[in-house]
């Protein structure tokens, strides 16, 4: 990717990012922890993040760790703390285990710039920034030699959520 390419990449992704101060609202999903804001770079270093990346507080994934976010349409990293509202996820499998990245926007739509509030949305209003998106999961975020599986809408998505939270707390998935 060439430099232009990759700033001109990062300006798109910082531009939707972009939304207003407001009030914080909870949502079921939960709270999010951020690790690393919009803009940011990956350990990869190739592709900035298109959004705020975090996990899911008290969520055990398949793969063990605590369930990925990345918060779309949010300027302010703290947008998510007041919880999120999940549109998406997007899913890979390694060698036997899947992996899940929950792809969300704040619970708060006054805080969000993307007015999108399901996966329909995402692709119908805002097809190239999902384009976005998938080429980061699966260029930067996914690992090597991972299998791609694709995408999954809100109903998956929250329904990952609370299994990953069952798992969290030792109960039945």
């Amino acid at each position: 990717m060439s430099h232009s390419t990759s700033l001109l990449y990062l300006l798109i992704v910082l531009w939707l990012s972009a939304c207003h101060s407001a009030p914080e609202a909870q949502d079921s999903a939960g709270e999010l922890q951020l690790k690393n804001a919009a803009g940011s770079y990956t350990p990869n270093g190739k592709i900035p993040l298109p959004g705020h990346w975090g996990t899911l507080a008290s969520t055990l994934g398949e793969d063990g760790q605590a369930l990925g976010v990345l918060l779309i349409g949010a300027d302010d990293p703290d947008a998510g703390r007041g919880g999120i509202h999940p549109i998406a996820a997007a899913q890979w499998e390694t060698g036997g285990v899947f992996s899940t990245c929950i792809i969300a926007v704040s619970a708060d739509t006054a805080r969000c710039r993307l007015a999108v509030r399901d996966f329909m949305a995402l692709r119908l209003s805002h097809d190239a920034y999902y384009r976005l998106l998938d080429i980061w999961l699966q260029h930067e975020l996914m690992p090597t030699g991972a299998r791609w599986i694709g995408w999954q809408n809100e109903v998956y998505a929250e329904a990952e959520i609370a299994r990953s939270r069952r798992r969290f707390s030792g109960g039945p998935e």
